[in-house]
This record gives C-alpha cells, sequence and structure tokens, in this order.
C-alpha cells in the first residue's frame, strides 16, 4: 500500500472519527433534548396539577368567603338581639325601679292611713266611753234633754278645758 493510499485511508479514519465524534455530540445532544422534553413533559404534568390544586383552593376559598359571610351576617343579627335584649332590660329596670318607688309611697301611705284608723278608732272608743259616762252622769240631772243636746255640752265642756 502506498502513502497516498495510506494518507487516504488515514483521512477516511480521521473523517470517520470527525463523523463519529459528530454522531456521538449529536447523540448527546438528543439524549440532552429528550432528557429536557421528558422534564417539560413532566413539568407540564406538574403544573395541570398546580392549577388543579389552585381551582381546588379557589373554589375552597369561595366557600369560606361564603361561610364567613353567613357568620358575619349571624354575629350582626346577634349583635342587634343584644342590644334589643339591653334595651329591653334597662326598660325593665327602669320600670321596676318605678314599681318599687310605688310599691314603697304606697306602703307609706297605708301605714299612715292604719295609724290614722288606728287614732281614730282610739278616739271614737273613748267618746263612746264618754258619752256613756256622761248619759249615766246627765240621765240622772237632765232626764228631758236629748241625745243631741248632751253631745253639744260635752264639747263644749271638752273645748273648755
Amino acid at each position: 500500500m502506498t502513502s497516498a493510499s495510506s494518507q487516504n485511508l488515514q483521512d477516511q479514519l480521521d473523517e470517520v472519527k470527525l463523523e463519529r465524534e459528530d454522531l456521538r455530540r449529536k447523540a448527546n445532544t438528543a439524549e440532552r433534548y429528550r432528557q429536557k422534553l421528558e422534564a417539560m413533559q413532566s413539568l407540564e404534568k406538574d403544573v395541570q396539577s398546580l392549577r388543579s390544586q389552585l381551582e381546588e383552593s379557589r373554589k375552597h376559598a369561595q366557600q369560606v368567603e361564603d361561610a364567613q359571610q353567613g357568620l358575619e351576617l349571624t354575629i350582626q343579627s346577634y349583635r342587634q338581639t343584644v342590644a334589643n335584649i339591653e334595651q329591653t332590660s334597662s326598660e325593665y329596670r327602669t320600670a321596676k325601679q318605678h314599681l318599687e318607688e310605688t310599691n314603697h309611697n304606697l306602703l307609706q301611705r297605708w301605714e299612715s292611713m292604719n295609724e290614722d284608723r288606728l287614732r281614730d278608732t282610739e278616739v271614737i272608743s273613748e267618746l263612746q266611753e264618754r258619752i256613756r259616762e256622761l248619759e249615766t252622769a246627765t240621765a240622772g240631772k237632765n232626764e228631758g234633754k236629748t241625745l243631741q243636746s248632751q253631745l253639744s255640752e260635752a264639747q263644749l265642756n271638752e273645748d273648755d278645758t
């Protein structure tokens, strides 16, 4: 074999080596692209999964917001009910105080009237006793006088003393 043929074979070998190196680089690049493609497909699945989770989270957040609005309405209703109860309670306290004052005043008035009745009963008893005494004392003196004139005389005598 000649040097030209050996050179030619060497050139062909170098070309094959270059082609092989070029193919190896292309295969490595293709492998990297395949890996990136798989990674992108995996990322797309993750993105889709995250989108589903986001949608579920949004639905849940809306449910929570709806429930919160319902609770706020309930709380507002309770606040109004408490305010009404406090107002009614205040009115009852005022009415109770008024009734207690009225009761106290009526009790004092009853006690005063009862004391007056007892005094009047005593006075009536004393007067009835005096009338009897006068009737017996004057029965002998003034048999012709009427009871009315005797009472008038008794009052005059009492006024003099």
